[in-house]
């Protein structure tokens, strides 16, 4: 009989060991489901972070593309008007020079 006493003392000694061990375990396990809501809030949160500067970087892209748009058509306009004036400028030397030589003919006459 003390054999069984002292086995039944031994087992309830391992059965608390046992229940302690599960109730630490179910601890663990809730703070690692708390954890991972914790690590989803902020996955989200990085998520949306990321979207709206895509959407800032996407749209300052599209500013710059536009700007760059203007930039070149303004240059084209520049360099079309630098051929234009450079054009009336020899057309004006050449009638210039076609008056000097009119002026020096008539001169000697």
């Amino acid at each position: 009989m003390t054999g069984m006493v002292s086995l039944m003392a031994e087992l309830k000694d391992q059965v608390s060991k046992i229940a302690e061990s599960a109730r630490r375990q179910e601890e663990i396990g809730q703070g690692l489901a708390k954890r991972q809501l914790v690590f989803q809030d902020q996955s989200q949160l990085y998520q949306r972070q990321i979207e709206q500067l895509t959407a800032t970087v996407d749209s300052a892209l599209r500013q710059v593309g536009k700007e760059v748009d203007r930039l070149s058509r303004a240059a084209a306009d520049i360099t079309l008007d630098s051929h234009r004036l450079s054009a009336n400028i020899q057309q004006a030397a050449r009638t210039i020079s076609e008056a000097a030589d009119r002026l020096t003919g008539a001169s000697r006459a």
